[in-house]
């Protein structure tokens, strides 16, 4: 039987089984080479995870094919090579646009939600009608307020910042800080991080996210460039800056926003009891954050919770999620 022939016999064409075997003479990793036959397989493992990856891509999103490919590891000497690989890049420099792309998609939901709340920014409550709702979606009150409330901690933003600051000084006289710029940086990600938590119905998970970026992946040791060492301190101006942002949605820093409905409970907008509902998440997403800290770890990180959204709020997230999609393509 001719050397062709019996190759075409043992291929696999659909790519299902692919061969590794380090000590062939016929192996090779070159890239025209698709690993699909015994009698020329690949090298290394890292190769056939490749073509695996080639295979199972289809077009669109959410749709590649899964358990669905073998690789035969021939008998020999296996060796695992975890330097970076190296990519052909055009000369204007595709790569930047790879890496875009990457972060774009990596980042999709963070984008999509900070995307609608800067409907809330842009658009108060009686730019709605008497309401803010979106379009498709019954009225919710609980829900209003907490459009209201990411417009007013938002456009409060430096004030909060600069006052949570400050007041590292004020409880902490002696301490002398590292550097203040990252430290107004991370109180700036604190305020995001509860008030899009306060956006989305009360879920936590933007202050989840927050505190596991001060940690490794598993969660059991401080990152470098962190808080290790200023956890006290770190405190101190995040709970000065939850008392801030309360003081802000009850209208009582310097931007406010008087055409807001009025508290129920309080019948005004400019009371400081004022959104108790609204303090008492800010309260508890705080306190996520802060406990944490103080634990040095996370072994007893909350689980995640995320609050349901109408329909309206999905299909307008949706259409903000077509639009990444298409820029990151």
């Amino acid at each position: 039987m001719a050397l062709t022939r019996l190759d075409n016999l043992y291929s696999s064409k659909t790519g299902k089984y692919l061969y590794v075997s380090p000590d062939d003479f016929n192996a090779t990793d070159e890239l025209d080479n698709r690993g699909n036959s015994p009698l020329r397989p690949f090298k290394s493992i890292q190769r056939a995870f490749i073509e695996v990856a080639r295979y199972s891509y289809l077009p669109g999103k959410g749709n590649d094919r899964f358990d669905q490919f073998s690789i035969m590891l021939m008998p020999g000497n296996h060796y695992i090579d975890n330097r970076p690989g190296l990519v052909d890049f055009d000369e204007q420099g595709r790569q930047r646009y790879y890496d875009a792309q990457n972060l774009i998609l990596a980042n999709r939901q963070e984008i999509i939600d900070r995307a609608f709340g800067q409907i809330a920014i842009d658009y108060n409550e009686s730019s709605w009608g008497i309401d803010w709702v979106v379009p498709g979606d019954s009225v919710n009150s609980d829900l209003n307020r907490g459009f209201d409330s990411y417009r007013l901690i938002q456009k409060n933003r430096q004030e909060i910042i600069d006052g949570a600051f400050a007041q590292i000084a004020i409880s902490y006289p002696a301490f002398v800080n590292p550097n203040p710029d990252k430290c107004r940086r991370d109180i700036g990600y604190f305020i995001d991080a509860i008030s899009m938590d306060v956006l989305l119905g009360g879920g936590n998970r933007y202050a989840r996210k927050l505190v596991k970026n001060y940690f490794n992946s598993s969660g059991t040791s401080w990152i470098s460039n962190g808080l290790q060492g200023e956890e006290t301190q770190s405190i101190a101006a995040f709970n000065k800056a939850r008392d801030l942002m309360k003081q802000a949605i009850a209208n009582q820093l310097t931007i406010k926003d008087l055409t807001i409905t009025a508290d129920p409970d309080t019948g005004s907008n400019t009371d400081p009891a004022s959104c108790s509902g609204i303090k008492n998440t800010i309260d508890t997403l705080t306190s996520i954050i802060t406990g944490v800290i103080t634990a040095g770890n996370l072994n007893n990180l909350v689980a995640e919770s995320v609050a349901e959204i109408g329909d309206g709020e999905s299909k307008c997230k949706r259409d903000i999620g077509y639009i990444i999609d298409a820029v990151s393509t």
